[in-house]
């Protein structure tokens, strides 16, 4: 079992994306302090709290990262660029708590690719943290599928909003919530059909329903196995 010290007042962010920057915002709202990584075009402005630089898949980090709890939220990228994921998690190793994001997706027999980037994190004593299809505010799928073709329209949707995903590592890197196990799935318990759940989306969004193809893939219902505290709430999933 591996616990933050409580007494950090700093915390690295590698990858200050959409998701980064919940956890960041989430984190700084308690007062404590940031430093992250950005790929390409700064999203969130240096302030007391938040110091970032860019950095590069496969370039050494930034001196700002310290020895502080850090969640790597880089994308999962393809298996040919292993040797560089590794660089990143040896170079993360002696943090006191050390979490990547990945996706259920790893789950599937043919994203191999994923579960290889997993494993070099594995081999540095990172936490792996599975999340579901995430829901983003302004980029709910609906918005992209509504009119078109939606195969295997009878397997269970396994989503989670973004909000949540903030919360629940925002509590691991505080202390609060422990991950007991090397691989962690975070998911909505909530598993209706696509079919059922993108036409209620649908209707209240008042846009086109998808065109649902027959089909079921196999997929099954993924659960949360982090034990979050007893009054956790999820966020509606509509």
């Amino acid at each position: 079992m591996i616990k933050t010290h409580m007494s950090s007042k700093y915390y690295n962010i590698i990858g200050l994306g959409k998701l980064g920057q919940n956890i960041a915002k989430d984190l700084m709202s308690d007062s404590f302090n940031i430093y992250g990584t950005y790929a390409q075009n700064k999203r969130i402005e240096d302030t007391e709290n938040i110091k970032s630089e860019v950095f590069q898949l496969g370039n050494n980090l930034p001196k700002n990262i310290g020895e502080y709890p850090t969640i790597v939220t880089l994308p999962p990228s393809s298996s040919d660029q292993i040797e560089k994921w590794s660089q990143l998690a040896k170079n993360l190793k002696n943090r006191p708590l050390k979490i990547y994001t990945s996706s259920i997706g790893a789950l599937r027999p043919e994203k191999s690719h994923l579960r290889d980037i997993e494993q070099v994190f594995l081999e540095n004593d990172f936490k792996i943290i599975r999340l579901a299809g995430i829901l983003f505010y302004h980029s709910h799928p609906i918005r992209y599928i509504a009119g078109r073709e939606l195969k295997n329209s009878d397997d269970p949707i396994n989503l989670i909003h973004e909000r949540d995903i903030s919360k629940v590592i925002t509590r691991v890197l505080k202390g609060e919530i422990t991950l007991e196990k090397n691989i962690h799935h975070l998911v909505h318990p909530s598993h209706p059909t696509k079919r059922d759940y993108y036409s209620q989306v649908a209707k209240k969004e008042n846009l086109d329903l998808p065109i649902f193809i027959d089909g079921y893939s196999g997929m099954k219902s993924i659960n949360t196995d982090i034990e979050l505290p007893i009054n956790f709430k999820f966020s509606d999933l509509n």
